[in-house]
């Protein structure tokens, strides 16, 4: 089993739902052995019609060990609003 350390900045109760990923692409080869890690940009918002949540664009890269971009895409998620 493999394990992915990671922090969600966002606080586990407002990750609502992924609402899907869209464009993801696979740009080279993660072999085994590969170190990676994630950068992840917001790269849009929008308000829905519920005024306690709203969708967020997030744009993610995941790069090996070199720094070269292997995968990247855009998911986005429902986050919930204070």
């Amino acid at each position: 089993m493999l394990y992915f350390p990671c922090s969600n900045h966002y606080g586990s109760s407002s990750l609502l739902a992924l609402l899907g990923i869209q464009t993801w692409r696979f740009l080279g080869p993660l072999k085994i052995g590969d170190t990676i890690h994630l950068e992840v940009e917001i790269v849009e918002k929008e308000q829905t019609s519920k005024p306690d949540r709203g969708i967020v664009y997030f744009k993610r890269k995941m790069l090996n060990q070199r720094g070269e971009v292997v995968q990247e895409g855009t998911t986005p998620m429902l986050i919930r609003r204070k």
